[in-house]
């Protein structure tokens, strides 16, 4: 696993503390300290964690909007409070806290509590590259393609034929280990040089479960 946690924190203790011990759960850490380099990286990149300060200035703000960054929104979301704060509970947006004065085996504690969480965002995001044929079947139409990556959600495919947004497919192919999978898909984003992304709408629940062990088997 190699996932990706965003830390917002102009505290030394916190800086050096926490990316230490996510490190030790295979997690990358990118340290910022203000706030409008933190809402940048959070439109541009994917994370499974995101710890806010909640001292800083405008890190309140950030954590009420994380909804507004579509890749970030399903994050699990850390609130760093001072310990005199906590009487208030979580605040809005948040998920979990942590305790300032940072304390490494209390902070140890409350990470690998979140463990399952972080290991599910990583999974329900987690796109394998693949490249196999897949035939794709609709109402009015057939076609072939290749496919260039896959997700639990669904996939990637480029074409020699036009794709539309919103249009709708059965899909068949069959993963590296012989299993051979369909789904219903819709188009959710496609260019002018044959690509295309695929949303599963349906995949059933024994397919699901073999691309999930292919995938897992990828991580």
């Amino acid at each position: 696993m190699s996932a990706y946690a965003l830390l917002l924190s102009q505290d030394k203790e916190v800086q050096s503390i926490l990316p230490r011990l996510l490190g030790g759960m295979r997690i990358d850490t990118e340290i910022v300290i203000d706030v409008l380099r933190a809402a940048r990286l959070l439109r541009e990149r994917k994370f499974e964690a995101i710890i806010i300060d909640c001292e800083l200035n405008g890190a309140d703000t950030l954590l009420e909007n994380i909804d507004s960054y579509p890749s970030n929104r399903t994050a699990v979301l850390f609130a760093i409070m001072p310990e005199v704060d906590t009487r208030d509970g979580l605040p809005a947006g948040a998920k979990l806290m942590i305790v300032k004065p940072v304390l490494a085996e209390q902070a140890r504690r409350m990470l690998y509590a979140a463990s399952g969480l972080l290991i599910h965002e990583y999974r329900r995001y987690f796109r394998c590259g693949l490249e196999v044929p897949i035939y794709l079947a609709a109402e009015s139409r057939e076609l072939r393609a290749k496919t260039t990556n896959i997700s639990i959600g669904g996939l990637a495919i480029r074409t020699l034929e036009e794709i539309r947004l919103a249009e709708r497919f059965r899909l068949k192919f069959v993963l590296p280990n012989a299993v051979g999978l369909q789904a219903d898909a819709e188009v959710v984003w496609a260019d002018t040089k044959g690509r295309a992304g695929l949303r599963f709408l349906e995949l059933p629940e024994l397919a699901h479960r073999r691309l999930q062990t292919w995938l897992d088997s990828k991580m």
